[in-house]
């Protein structure tokens, strides 16, 4: 289990508050680790990162274009990768979204990290923990559906 300590900062409109993070690591094309402080972000589908930090990390941000819409509305360009993100000991693959711009905020979002990992936020600590799980750790997300648990592998067959 790995524990990230809130960031302090401010709000306009609630004024202080403290905000999830965690101090990650992203690896490069050429297997270098590169320390990203990213918003643990329960609401975003997936990870999303800035233009220039996607170039450190050499990817090619010329392919797999996408557009994708968050809280506003609004489109954001990016470029889909597959990354490796290291959270503690833990390595897991993710898909991740680089932003064709630079002014949009470090998200660690859920697609291919939540998961693996059971995740608590403890506000009134200002903590947030991530343990990681079995790979053969029973879900639920079929619950939803209607299809009862399943595992890891089986979500890669699919459910329809």
């Amino acid at each position: 289990m790995v524990s990230f300590s809130s960031r302090r900062e401010f709000s306009h409109i609630l004024g202080e508050i403290l905000r999830p993070v965690a101090n990650v690591q992203v690896r490069a094309a050429r297997g270098h680790w590169f320390p990203a402080l990213m918003y643990i972000d329960s609401g975003a589908d997936m990870t999303l990162v800035p233009s220039d930090f996607g170039k450190l990390l050499g990817m090619d941000l010329a392919k797999n274009k996408a557009s994708l819409a968050g809280v506003t509305g609004a489109p954001l360009r990016v470029s889909l990768q597959s990354a490796e993100i290291k959270i503690g000991r833990a390595v897991e693959k993710a898909m991740i979204a680089v932003a064709t711009r630079n002014d949009v905020s470090y998200l660690l979002g859920r697609e291919g990290l939540f998961r693996a990992f059971k995740i608590t936020f403890e506000e009134y600590k200002g903590l947030t923990s991530f343990t990681p799980q079995s790979k053969t750790t029973k879900g639920y997300f079929g619950a939803a559906r209607g299809i009862g648990p399943f595992t890891a592998d089986d979500e890669m067959k699919g459910h329809d």
